[in-house]
């Protein structure tokens, strides 16, 4: 590196690099090391300056310090990633570009992996353009301890750095100016593609997910029936086409071309992104610098912590950008049961007029509580369905009342596909788009509910799907609250398990023609009109933070769990949180409804009768056990044509195209039996004995305690 010092006081620095032509006005092949790299391993907190004069004298009063190659707004030319997961408090130089390039290193180390926890402290007393090493020499009076210790107290003073939140995180507004990077295009193709991926970290509103770049958009326009279509308004993540990351890449890069003269020297020219730079790029599944998005949130927000991120931006620690969608007013510091039950209060008062079975309220405020504390639950959350008697009673009322309070806005209504298929490459829009809430509305009455591609989504955190028209799948984590609404709605099946029932039934024989003065709204003052939608909207920062202030009490409280709360299997953490602070504030249990649910599944009724209907053969037979052969044999003699009528029902609820009285083949009966074995109906399971002549021989056996 060589330092040219001119007489009006400027400087510049000019990178060599050794070629096996000779040293040239180059600069090094790759990413250059941090400097005092071996000190940095050793410590948590590392301080960044600028330049290696300000290293020197931060290291001078002991403190542990770095910096990156050639000066500021260079920071992508060196290897950060020592710094990931460390506090790294940024001393800039006071002028605008050493503030432009503290910024630029502190986007760069929060999107590290860990990231790194990152603070600029602004010097006092500085002139314009001075540094650590002026600040030093203006502190002469104090020794080296006593500059650290004053460095530490200011350090202790500011702030944590947080991303702000940029023009390109939210619809409309002018993109930010950016420094751009020149980038000389030569045959080393690996160096080009690694300074022009750098660059990338320059953009805001530039996030990587997955191994896609992504950006955020706002929703424009929303249609009720459309398989992944959201709300007009609602932020959404969208994967970016290669068109787009080369337009990007000419954004933050400055691509050049160097042609030789006759004496020697080279005159460099503006050049287009080379195709295979494009391609490279693009095709990473990881980009240096360019910050990880999990999530979006639109009010504030718990981190697992428990603190509460009220700052509009990106979160590195959660990894989640808070675009809100609202003022909110402060949550209380220290809420107390007291706090949480007024809190209940106020959002139950909003669905007053709505005819709930006794205390099933409790299983919309457990809706309510999922949607806004979601980015706590480490595991799985169940589906909540919110099943009326008869139509017009507010089933989707109550889901659009949780979606307004969480997102300010009613969400719109997603077709339910009976066929697996569709619904899986419905449940890959969803989750590209990072889809916070999806509502199955208006299910077919009485009719079966649930799929073998719904009941995998709900049961794992991670959702993987094949992209349509290309060979590549997706991977990611599946954080979607799905709700459903439907007239007598019969979940089958294992989503039977998956779901938190919520049932209304109505006195009235027409539920859709009930006066509007019969509804406590209808009384209200806010300029709602009697609009219960209209007045949750102009009540929403109220609302919002009443279920923030349940959910802050209930931590602090230390999470009491219920003493006789039964289990609930796969929804462990939801239960642990949102179930327990529902019971702890209201003493209901949401869960109320979920083991009538369960029994109810007609599926599991026919199996459950099929399994006592064999022990009931296999008794009359007065043997331990039998083939499916041996059971048709049985069946199908004349003389038994009026006994066996509980098998005979099961037989016909489970092969429905049968005709009646029809026995199904020994083969499908074995199948059958094979996908129920070993499972409890009522206190008896079947088992395989053994086998017979290359049959399996089925027993009925009581189920051990």
């Amino acid at each position: 590196m060589v330092r040219l010092e001119y007489d009006d006081g400027s400087k510049k620095c000019l990178p060599f690099r050794h070629d096996p032509d000779g040293w040239r006005n180059k600069a090094p092949v790759g990413k250059l090391p941090l400097l005092n790299l071996a000190a940095v391993a050793t410590v948590e907190t590392v301080w960044f300056v600028e330049g290696e004069k300000c290293v020197e004298s931060a290291s001078g009063i002991g403190l542990v310090a770095t910096t990156s190659a050639f000066g500021a707004g260079k920071a992508d030319m060196s290897d950060l990633t020592p710094l990931a997961g460390k506090m790294v408090p940024i001393l800039p130089d006071n002028d605008e570009g050493g503030m432009k390039h503290a910024d630029d290193v502190a986007r760069r180390l929060t999107a590290l992996d860990p990231p790194a926890r990152v603070k600029i402290v602004k010097l006092p007393g500085l002139g314009d353009k001075e540094d650590i090493a002026d600040w030093r020499e203006k502190h002469v009076s104090l020794d080296g301890p006593q500059c650290r210790a004053e460095l530490e107290r200011l350090a202790d003073e500011t702030p944590e750095w947080v991303r702000p939140a940029e023009p390109a995180d939210a619809a409309g507004g002018s993109e930010p100016d950016i420094e751009r990077l020149e980038v000389v295009i030569t045959p080393n193709e690996s160096v080009v593609n690694d300074q022009a991926a750098s660059a990338l970290a320059r953009i805001p509103g530039l996030y990587q997910r997955n191994g896609e770049l992504v950006s955020v958009n706002i929703a424009e326009a929303s249609k009720d029936g459309a398989d992944s279509t959201p709300a007009a308004g609602t932020p959404t993540i969208r994967a970016l086409a290669q068109p787009t990351i080369r337009s990007e890449l000419t954004r933050a890069v400055d691509f050049v071309r160097e042609k030789p003269q006759a004496d020697g020297e080279s005159v460099k020219y503006h050049s287009h992104p080379p195709v295979w730079c494009v391609t490279a790029v693009a095709a990473r599944h990881a980009w240096p610098g360019v910050p990880h998005l999990a999530s979006i949130a639109e009010m504030p927000f718990f981190r697992r912590n428990g603190s509460l991120v009220t700052r509009p931006g990106y979160d590195q620690e959660t990894r989640i950008l808070y675009i809100p969608s609202g003022d909110f007013p402060p949550v209380p510091e220290n809420p107390t049961l007291d706090d949480a039950r007024e809190a209940t209060n106020v959002l139950f008062e909003v669905v007053q007029d709505v005819p709930f079975l006794p205390d099933h309220n409790a299983v919309w405020l457990a809706t309510v509580l999922t949607l806004v504390a979601r980015h706590l639950i480490e595991g799985l959350c169940p589906l909540f369905l919110f099943d009326a008697s008869a139509p017009g009673i507010g089933k989707t009322l109550l889901a659009k009342l949780a979606s307004i309070i969480t997102t300010g806005r009613e969400l719109p209504c997603t077709p339910y596909h009976k066929d697996p298929v569709e619904t899986d490459k419905q449940l890959l829009a969803i989750c590209m788009a990072g889809t916070r809430i999806v509502l199955f509305d208006n299910l077919e009455q009485g009719a079966p509910f649930g799929n073998d591609a719904l009941n995998r989504v709900i049961t794992s955190r991670e959702y993987q799907g094949r992209i349509l028209g290309i060979s590549k799948l997706f991977d990611a984590p599946m954080d979607t609250v799905f709700l459903a609404t439907g007239n007598n709605v019969i979940p089958t099946g294992d989503i039977a398990r998956r779901i938190m029932p919520c049932r209304l039934v109505s006195k009235h024989e027409r539920p859709e023609t009930r006066p509007a003065d019969d509804f406590a709204v209808s009384e209200c003052k806010c300029g709602c009109k009697g609009d219960l939608l209209n007045h949750a909207k102009r009540k929403r920062p109220e609302l919002a933070i009443a279920a923030l202030t349940i959910i802050r009490a209930f931590i602090m409280a230390g999470m009491p769990q219920p003493q006789k709360m039964p289990p609930l299997g796969s929804f462990q953490a939801w239960s642990q949180l949102i179930r327990a602070a529902v019971i702890w504030a209201t003493g209901i249990d949401p869960a109320i409804g979920r083991e009538t649910l369960v029994d109810s599944d007609p599926t599991y009724q026919y199996h459950a009768e099929f399994v006592h209907g064999w022990y009931e053969v296999q008794e009359s037979q007065k043997c331990k056990g039998m083939t499916t052969t041996d059971m048709l044999k049985v069946l199908a003699e004349p003389l038994n044509a009026e006994q066996f009528t509980k098998i005979r029902d099961a037989i016909s609820g489970l092969w429905p195209r049968h005709k009646t009285g029809e026995l199904p083949s020994t083969g499908s009966l074995g199948k059958k039996i094979s996908a129920i074995r070993d499972t409890n109906y009522g206190g008896k399971q079947i088992v395989r004995l053994a086998e017979q002549q290359r049959a399996g021989v089925w027993s009925v056996q009581l189920t051990p305690k």
